[in-house]
């Protein structure tokens, strides 16, 4: 019997039997947009470095990077995506953007994982799987990068580390009339890219600070 109900609380959080793609989107939120500055510097150099491989994604456990075991995983281009953001921001914050120019702005993305987990507790997990219910799941986009800033032969970096989280509200079985899939809300699939925009905007906040203080 406990084999039964882990396996179908494991089947409420999976969601899908296979990889399901995340609707990633660029778009660059109020608050960092009306705090860019145009920047004294007319023309910037933009070098961008991508240690993480688009495709397939398995979330972890919380506070870990141990995979969730039976999880199909996500499908991401969070590589590009972020680097279209990048972009962007360079163009409202600079006149141009030109690879070979000095200053350059070197941005590497070192890592990028995701965690997923239901902060439930056990009770409620066993209760929802033998009769219907909901369980709330938590998505946390994690991502690690360092920024460099090379000018007149000197440089300077700044290592980050920045989170976006949302969160899903799954029904199963009876009980379930005012779960988010009954109200007709986003899939966990757009939950998730809220989690990774977030994130996303969180770095280009931490660049421009970096920039700033560093009086570009």
């Amino acid at each position: 019997m406990r084999s039964i109900i882990i396996f179908l609380v494991g089947s409420i959080l999976l969601l899908s039997a296979c990889a399901s793609t995340i609707p990633m989107t660029t778009k660059m939120n109020d608050a960092i947009m009306m705090g860019i500055k145009t920047s004294q510097s007319k023309t910037i150099g933009y070098e961008y470095t991508s240690n993480v491989v688009d495709g397939t994604i398995k979330p972890c456990l919380k506070d870990t990077r141990d995979v969730q075991p039976g999880h199909p995983g996500y499908t991401h281009n969070e590589s590009v995506t972020l680097d279209k953001m990048l972009r962007d921001y360079l163009s409202m914050k600079f006149n141009s953007v030109d690879n070979s120019s000095e200053p350059k702005i070197k941005v590497v993305l070192k890592d990028f994982w995701l965690e997923q987990y239901s902060p439930d507790s056990n009770a409620k997990k066993w209760l929802t799987a033998l009769g219907g219910g909901e369980l709330n799941v938590i998505i946390v986009a994690n991502l690690d990068l360092v920024y460099e800033i090379s000018k007149g032969g000197t440089s300077v970096t700044k290592a980050v580390r920045v989170s976006g989280d949302s969160t899903h509200v799954t029904g199963a079985g009876t009980g379930t009339s005012t779960s988010n899939v009954y109200r007709g809300k986003e899939s966990i699939e757009f939950e998730v890219a809220d989690a990774i925009n977030t994130a996303n905007n969180k770095a280009l906040a931490m660049l421009n600070q970096f920039i700033e203080s560093n009086q570009m």
